[in-house]
């Protein structure tokens, strides 16, 4: 659709109706209409009829169905102020984790509540390499927020949603064995560095007031602390996490 968005580009909008607008998409096809629009700003209208005849070809793999709507109808559903143009809705698609494969990267979340944290901690562990994300109670991985703030890594991180007891279980299970168990503290751990992180690992983050839960915290092999100044107490768990999970990258020796 490139040289499409290009002929529409200086085109004045018009109006159409539903059943003129709408069609079965090709995810990735619908994607590139997406990008597209948002990166030119062109009118989703004329970009939407343009790509009809190209979008139509392509295996109606995941049955999308897009519809124009006017502008007020958008600004109403949307979740935030000024949204883009384009809204989705969509049955959570996330990958289940397959129960017979032993993950050797795991980001265990104990009781995370800011969903803006927890966007940005399956954003980051999707760039390290992490194979699971067992998450214990907290926030709503695929909440607007949440799914805003992973910019879309919480459709495509492989998630087990979980009560406190169930993560609790689950890490002295046998899903967990032979992975090493790495809690964070705030002092009093080795660095972080001097780990052996290619080793199946799995890392133990606790919530943004308490910590992380005792219990898991007496499960841990190792503990591990990020040095810091001591003008500030703590670190923001999601700041603090991305070192952890990227350096398991660097030692790995990956580009």
């Amino acid at each position: 659709c490139g040289t499409q968005w290009e002929k529409v580009a200086d085109r004045p909008d018009e109006g159409f109706s539903l059943e003129d607008t709408m069609t079965e998409l090709h995810w990735k096809s619908a994607a590139k209409l997406v990008k597209g629009y948002a990166r030119r700003k062109f009118s989703p209208v004329e970009v939407a009829k343009s790509c009809l005849a190209q979008i139509e070809r392509h295996d109606k793999t995941f049955n999308a169905m897009v519809a124009v709507r006017p502008e007020e109808a958008l600004a109403q559903a949307a979740s935030t102020s000024h949204p883009d143009g384009v809204l989705a809705t969509l049955v959570p698609p996330a990958p289940a984790p397959d129960p017979a494969r032993r993950p050797g990267f795991v980001l265990a979340l104990d009781g995370l509540q800011d969903p803006g944290n927890l966007g940005t901690l399956l954003r980051t562990a999707l760039a390290a390499g992490v194979e699971e994300v067992w998450l214990g109670e907290g926030a709503d991985p695929f909440s607007p927020k949440v799914l805003r703030a992973s910019s879309g890594a919480a459709l495509a991180m492989p998630l087990r949603r979980l009560s406190a007891d169930g993560l609790l279980e689950l890490l002295q299970g046998p899903q967990a064995a032979g992975l090493q168990r790495v809690a964070t503290l705030v002092s009093g751990g080795r660095p972080y560095w001097e780990l052996d992180w290619t080793q199946p690992t799995v890392l133990l983050l606790g919530n943004e007031g308490a910590g992380l839960d005792p219990r898991l915290a007496e499960l841990a092999d190792v503990r591990v602390t990020i040095p810091h100044s001591t003008a500030v107490e703590s670190l923001n768990v999601a700041v603090a996490a991305a070192p952890l999970l990227l350096e398991r990258w660097r030692q790995s020796g990956s580009p």
